[in-house]
């Protein structure tokens, strides 16, 4: 988060300098973006996009933000003009049948979802706002069907496992209920961490075994498998006697089924010494 900070300070004066300068302003886009401060973004990338109309991540960039913060006739029209170029993207006709359904269309988001089921069936983004679309017409338990294959599909998706535990609570299924609001909030909490890992604690503290390893972790239960396994092994580089990385590879590569490696790392685990002089003057 300082790194952001201070990038967003130098772009302003850069900024006050030029005001329409067009690397600067794509640049701060990027920072805003981020931090996940949606309207800021889309102010600069409108900018970038009406100085050089060329940017078309910035224009697909600048949809995306005016959708997730309320602008949606506005998103719709970018939206729009990035199909031009992206015809078949599953995840942009998602984003336009969302901007539809905001905007109280229910019928052509009906529409350009079915046709996207016809080409990709199991798209977990597409299955999340058909169920959410369901759970507002009142109908939990035919979402509750969507939602539990959003969930299969994407088992990351905060959102489609905070809508599966709306459509528990709204037929009563209190058990059910209960466990996934349990889960959902799991996933809330790793997002948050990783944020806080990503963002600051790891330009505080690079060559800190531990955390390189509770990354590597994060990212293995997003699903995100290589960069996970990268990070644990960068974790081993820094001490490669550190038990809980050791302890992660075997279980990740037992997953793999790659068996000699696991036994590698669970024999590593098991003997390697519970503290180790790289460990405890990291970071010095």
């Amino acid at each position: 988060m300082y790194r952001v900070l201070d990038g967003l300070t130098l772009l302003q004066q850069w900024l006050d300098d030029q005001p329409n300068e067009v690397q600067a302003l794509n640049l701060r886009g990027n920072l805003y973006w981020q931090i996940s401060a949606m309207g800021k973004a889309a102010d600069d990338y409108r900018r970038v996009a009406e100085l050089d109309p060329r940017r078309r991540e910035a224009r697909e960039r600048l949809g995306i933000g005016l959708l997730e913060t309320g602008r949606y006739d506005e998103a719709l029209k970018d939206l729009q003009q990035v199909r031009q170029w992206k015809p078949d993207d599953a995840d942009l006709e998602v984003q336009i049948a969302r901007c539809h359904e905001r905007i109280g269309r229910p019928q052509q988001a009906e529409e350009i979802l079915d046709a996207v089921f016809a080409k990709h069936p199991d798209y977990g983004p597409a299955l999340r706002l058909r169920g959410q679309m369901l759970l507002q017409a009142g109908r939990p338990a035919d979402a509750e069907n969507w939602l539990r294959r959003a969930v299969n599909a994407v088992p990351d998706d905060y959102q489609a496992s905070w809508s599966l535990y709306q459509a528990f609570e709204k037929q009563n299924k209190t058990a059910e209920a209960k466990d996934q609001l349990a889960f959902a909030e799991d996933l809330k909490d790793r997002g948050v961490r990783l944020g806080e890992i990503t963002t600051r604690e790891m330009t505080a503290r690079p060559r800190d075994p531990a955390l390189r390893c509770e990354l590597g972790g994060l990212l293995l239960k997003k699903g995100l498998n290589e960069l996970g396994e990268r990070w644990l092994l960068s974790a081993l580089t820094l001490d490669p006697h550190y038990r809980p990385a050791h302890a992660a590879l075997a279980e990740y590569y037992r997953k793999q089924g790659d068996a000699d490696k696991a036994d590698a790392h669970r024999r590593e685990a098991q003997t390697s010494p519970s503290t180790s002089p790289t460990s405890t003057s990291r970071d010095r």
